[in-house]
């Protein structure tokens, strides 16, 4: 799981001239751009494992902190249950 102050540190560290303390739409105020984005992308797969795939990668998923928290959360959540789906069927590996 992606803690918020965590997550805070990281944003701050990949984009440092945004507030991420603020209630701005990040995206609608064009505080974050493109590059922005795939930034932190990297970083999030770099720091937590977090795979976002390009279908999420829209901008309403990078608002603000709290929906950056929840695509996390979200691309986590599906991750597990892909590998759950993949092993362990009566004990043995299957794909």
């Amino acid at each position: 799981m992606v803690n918020r102050e965590e997550l805070k540190r990281l944003l701050a560290d990949t984009v440092p001239r945004i507030d991420w303390n603020t209630d701005r739409p990040l995206m609608e105020d064009g505080l974050l751009d493109s590059l922005d984005v795939l930034m932190i992308v990297s970083r999030l797969y770099g720091e937590f494992q977090v795979e976002i795939p390009s279908t999420e990668l829209t901008a309403a998923n990078f608002n603000s902190v709290e929906s950056i928290q929840n695509l996390c959360r979200k691309c986590k959540d599906a991750a597990g249950e892909k590998r759950s789906r993949i092993f362990k069927i009566k004990g043995e590996e299957r794909r």
